[in-house]
């Protein structure tokens, strides 16, 4: 199987191709195109773009990587719970996935 193709059946049996579209704008993979406006020609070329820079190296990663968060809409949420005992005091932090999910516990910390 060709990159071409193992790209385009990535992309056909992807669970959630909004976000796979939506990824690929946001790293400037879409030839200036936004996720709506993507047909699956485009599709597979951005996912074969990704798959080459993602072999060319940590530089190209990380350049990859700053594009998608300064294009991405996503923000994650926090907030923390304290709990104020005679004995101690704990603070429980919680946080959202940024895509409006659920805040999950993600640690906790005795402060005294």
């Amino acid at each position: 199987m060709t990159i071409h193709e193992a790209a385009r059946q990535f992309y056909i049996h992807h669970p959630n191709q909004k976000d796979l579209r939506k990824g690929l704008e946001y790293m400037s993979l879409t030839e200036g195109l936004g996720y709506k406006e993507l047909d699956l020609d485009l599709i597979t070329t951005g996912l074969e773009k990704f798959y080459s820079e993602m072999q060319h190296g940590d530089k190209s990663r990380q350049e990859l990587e700053k594009l998608f968060w300064k294009n991405a809409n996503y923000s994650a949420s926090t907030f923390i719970k304290f709990y104020v005992g005679k004995k101690q005091v704990k603070a429980d932090i919680y946080r959202d996935d940024g895509r409006g999910g659920e805040y999950t516990m993600r640690k906790t910390l005795i402060l005294n």
